[in-house]
C-alpha cells in the first residue's frame, strides 16, 4: 500500500458541487484519523451525525 499526499479541500469541493442539486442540503465533512475506530468511537461519530440531522 502506498501513502498518497494530502489533497486539501477535495471532499469539500465534491460535496459542494454535489449538494448544489438540492437547495436544502448542507455539506458536512468529518475528517477522522487514519486507522481503525473502535465501537465506542463509531457510535460517538454516528450519534453526532444523527444529532445534527435531528436538530437541523
Amino acid at each position: 500500500m502506498q501513502r498518497t499526499r494530502c489533497l486539501p479541500d477535495i471532499a469539500a469541493t465534491w460535496a459542494k458541487n454535489e449538494l448544489q442539486k438540492d437547495s436544502n442540503a448542507v455539506e458536512f465533512i468529518v475528517e477522522l484519523p487514519g486507522g481503525f475506530l473502535n465501537t465506542q468511537q463509531v457510535n460517538a461519530h454516528a450519534n453526532a451525525v444523527l444529532t445534527i440531522d435531528i436538530e437541523g
